[in-house]
């Protein structure tokens, strides 16, 4: 079951890391700013924030399997829209908002799907390794975007990467079981599926809240970096051709520290592991800052770190959102901290670009340690809000069922 959940992840988001590895490319080719290219980034969160209320909330209500092949479906047509159809910042923005809607209902609804299937003492490791292969398959989205493109064009790119989802989609007919929602808690009134969920049983778990408001920090930072990563390292001296491959290899690093950060994190307590791993992570968007104007090699190397760190607290987070929330509104909370988390990234690359613009450009080295400041000061903001809230609230009902009983 984690095998078969963690390939169909992987091979969906071949889909997600097309346009930012190519980014310097259409940039140049179709002449935007840079503020411009950043709103296209943004653009897929736009429809991932629009769809997720639904689509996640959904999996609370109906079987979660329809809610997962569906949104498979639409990142593969969108992905191979956007390589067949798009000519300019509206064409391309309206693609990429329709393959983070699908992206919405994948991978929250993927993560429950497990969730729901794996219980006990296996369930913290499964929880990490789907969230680790999210940096396995955006790593390896941008390099195949940029291998492909060097010998067939940006099309092509986006033709292959909607191969994959496609294929994703032919193994989840396959293979991924039903998934039926369970009977609500006493005192909770399920919406119709198509409504977005009742928040409010989620908005009263302050302990769950403060692990999704520091994921809103988090996916900041992360997604802000994936999203300039590539053209960063054409401004520090690499060639475009390899520059994909080298951001595509520094992402999917992260698959590394996601595995550690849980086990680090399993050893050390939640909430600890994340203040530590929160606080590391902003001083390295400070050094990476720093070294904007610094050889390639020494660029590579602090960015390849904090890439690293960024990731560090990414599995426990999420862990630790889905451990606090009621299993019967399971579905709400997991689309509450894919909503916050991901509007985050939202505003993360449009605002990146606006200060690489306002500060010099992208040949300014000043420009993108004013990108980078902004990556931190988000941070910062999440680790703040987790630090005040999740220590207010309340412990969790323990609840055990026949699976976790005899486990200890």
């Amino acid at each position: 079951m984690i095998a078969v959940m963690c390939l169909c992840e992987v091979l969906s988001m071949a889909a997600y890391g097309c346009y930012p590895a190519l980014l310097p490319l259409l940039r140049d080719d179709w002449g935007l700013s840079n503020g411009t290219a950043g709103w296209i980034s943004s653009a897929f969160f736009v429809g991932y924030v629009a769809a997720v209320p639904v689509l996640t909330g959904a999996t609370d209500r109906v079987d979660a399997r329809r809610v997962y092949i569906g949104s498979l479906t639409l990142i593969a047509l969108a992905t191979l829209g956007f390589g067949s159809f798009a000519t300019g910042p509206l064409s391309a923005g309206l693609f990429q908002a329709l393959a983070g809607a699908g992206f919405a209902g994948s991978y929250m609804p993927g993560l429950k799907i497990l969730s729901d299937h794996v219980r006990g003492p296996k369930a913290s490791r499964a929880v990490a390794s789907y969230t680790a292969c999210f940096s396995l398959g955006a790593g390896l989205s941008v390099w195949l975007a940029g291998l492909v493109a060097a010998a067939g064009g940006w099309q092509a790119g986006f033709w292959s990467a909607g191969a994959l989802a496609a294929t994703a989609l032919v193994l989840a007919l396959i293979a991924v079981p039903a998934t039926l929602p369970p009977a609500p808690a006493a005192g909770i009134r399920h919406r119709p599926w198509w409504m977005p969920p009742d928040f409010r049983p989620v908005l009263r778990n302050r302990r769950a809240i403060a692990y999704t408001l520091a994921y809103a920090g988090h996916c900041w930072e992360m997604f802000g970096l994936r999203s300039w990563l590539v053209a960063f390292l054409v401004h520090a001296g690499a060639a475009a051709a390899w520059a994909s491959s080298l951001g595509g290899a520094i992402i999917a690093s992260g698959i590394l520290t996601s595995f550690f950060g849980n086990e680090m994190a399993m050893r050390l307590g939640r909430r600890r592991w994340i203040t530590v791993a929160m606080s590391v992570t902003a001083v390295l968007a400070g050094v990476t800052a720093a070294v904007a104007g610094a050889p390639l090699a020494l660029v590579l190397v602090v960015v390849a770190v904090y890439n690293l760190m960024v990731m560090a607290d990414s599995a426990s987070l999420t862990a630790g959102a889905v451990a606090e929330s009621d299993p019967s509104v399971r579905g709400a909370a997991m689309a509450m901290h894919a909503l916050l988390g991901f509007g985050g990234a939202i505003l993360s690359p449009i605002t990146f670009g606006l200060a690489l613009d306002g500060a010099g450009g992208d040949g300014d080295p000043l420009g993108w340690a004013a990108g980078f400041a902004v990556l931190a000061a988000g941070g910062l903001i999440g680790l703040a809000a987790f630090r005040r809230i999740g220590r207010d609230g309340p412990p969790p009902p323990v609840m055990i069922s026949g699976e976790d009983r005899g486990n200890g």
